[in-house]
């Protein structure tokens, strides 16, 4: 019941905010541009555009696979009727000021009923699900949004739709504030985990590359020395710079090192059988000491696919993949014999011997709401990337894992969380509108917000031009302020 109210309540809110700016005449936000245009072309109410435009979009969701959920349905009917009705009896300001102050209450209520509808859990938005749905195909999405909204502004623009410094103010904070407002909304009812009763896991990138210079193994031996908990590598093995495959690279470094733990970030499934992958992880947790994490991900790159004389999939085979793999590789590991005949990957009396000693855990990198309720159920991991998603979209996303892993019977706090992001400490960029660029306080808090969100385990990215330098100063200045 207090999904629905939260629903509910912040489709609603959405509405009201949008007829708010819509008065107030200092421009309305990108989509809402195009909204009005059409509206005023055709001389209607601009919630019934609203309406019919999301019904358009969410045609696009069918060669993208993606499922509406009841707040994708009630979002394509709630938010323009109630648009609708706020305008009939709110009235045109006259005073610029009141103009100010009726645009920044819609932008801020706005990003509260974003953060209420998002935390819900109950499906995005239409046009929140092309994002994910591109996304789940391995495009960026700050690309694909940053080309939408351009676009939806040049098509609106020109039909009438109101461009001016509302939706300039929209573009740049409506991010950050839902960004902000999201853990001090979450539900009170099976909350995540807060960090203080679950250790943080801090890990580092490692870079594959070995073009001259490159020297990835002394990388992990110094991240080990600084205090990290596991370092990773990416698996891009068609990839035309001179780079190492990783799952030989993280062997190297496990012989290399004694405590640091290994993940490859994340193991593109179709490259590798997965009763290969299987015996290879077993083998190299027993010779590592237990230091495996079994990073995968059902590999989003076509072109290295077919470049490498691959069979190319769709999105949906490629989760189904994923999920037989997941299968076959956990079964390999508990049964003597496994015969899993799977839509994509099988196995005929299969034998691994002998048993891992322990249970090596398996994220799994996914995006789309198949591969998120795939993790749900049979992963003991979720590690999205930031970059691919939007920040706000990323609790409604765990929220689907977690749904999945109840419906299957499982414990959601027996899941790990682990965001992988880019990071940059600089002391001069605190003013920068990503939580994961700035000084190092601001980094830390950064981590603890979205800990509060559930998610415990960190892959850092160092970007700029020092990644050495950037790893010290992580290590000297953000870890101790995360650890007890």
């Amino acid at each position: 019941m207090e999904r629905l109210v939260r629903l509910y309540a912040g489709l609603s809110g959405f509405g009201i905010s949008l007829a708010m700016m819509v008065r107030a005449r200092l421009g309305v936000g990108p989509w809402d541009v195009l909204h009005q245009g059409i509206a005023r072309q055709l001389g209607v109410q601009i919630g019934w555009v609203v309406i019919a435009m999301s019904a358009v979009v969410l045609l696009a969701w069918i060669p993208l696979r993606q499922r509406p959920g009841l707040g994708t349905i009630s979002n394509l009917v709630l938010v323009g009727l109630v648009t609708n009705g706020v305008l009939d009896v709110l009235p045109a300001p006259a005073d610029l000021w009141v103009k100010i102050l009726l645009l920044a209450s819609g932008i801020a209520l706005n990003a509260v009923a974003t953060a209420l509808y998002i935390g819900a859990g109950l499906g995005p938005g239409p046009r929140d699900g092309i994002m994910t749905g591109l996304a789940a195909r391995g495009h960026s999405i700050r690309v694909v949004r940053t080309c939408i909204e351009v676009s939806v502004v040049a098509v609106g623009y020109p039909l009438g739709g109101t461009v001016g410094p509302g939706t300039l103010a929209y573009a740049l904070l409506i991010g950050p504030l839902v960004h902000l407002l999201i853990p001090r909304l979450a539900m009170t009812q099976r909350r995540p985990t807060p960090m203080t009763e679950k250790k943080l896991l801090l890990g580092v990138n490692v870079s594959t590359s070995a073009a001259p210079g490159a020297d990835p193994v002394a990388d992990a031996r110094n991240a080990e020395d600084l205090g990290f908990d596991f370092v990773s590598a990416s698996d891009h093995p068609g990839s035309d710079r001179p780079s190492y495959e990783a799952w030989t690279l993280l062997a190297w470094i496990a012989a290399a090192t004694s405590r640091v733990r290994v993940l490859p970030r994340v193991l593109g499934v179709p490259f590798r059988a997965p009763a290969l992958v299987a015996k290879a992880a077993e083998s190299l947790d027993r010779l590592s000491g237990g230091r495996l994490l079994l990073g995968l991900g059902a590999g989003g790159d076509d072109s290295e696919f077919r470049a490498l004389g691959l069979p190319v999939r769709t999105p949906a085979e490629k989760v189904r993949g994923l999920e037989d793999a997941v299968r076959i590789v956990q079964g390999l590991w508990s049964e003597p014999s496994l015969t899993h005949h799977g839509t994509i990957y099988r196995t005929e009396e299969a034998r691994l011997e002998p048993k891992p000693a322990h249970r090596i855990p398996i994220w799994l990198g996914t995006f789309g709401e198949r591969a998120l309720e795939v993790t749900g159920r049979v992963a003991d991991g979720w590690i999205p990337s930031r970059g691919y998603v939007p920040d706000e979209a990323l609790p409604a996303m765990r929220a689907r894992v977690v749904a999945a892993a109840e419906q299957a019977g499982r414990d959601p706090a027996e899941l790990t969380c682990a965001l992988n992001t880019q990071v940059t400490v600089d002391d001069r960029d605190g003013r920068q509108a990503d939580p994961f660029t700035g000084p190092p306080a601001k980094i830390a808090d950064s981590v603890r917000r979205y800990a509060e969100l559930g998610f415990t385990a960190f892959n850092f990215i160092p970007s700029g031009a020092d990644p050495a330098g950037q790893v010290d100063r992580l290590a000297a200045e953000v870890l101790p302020a995360l650890r007890p």
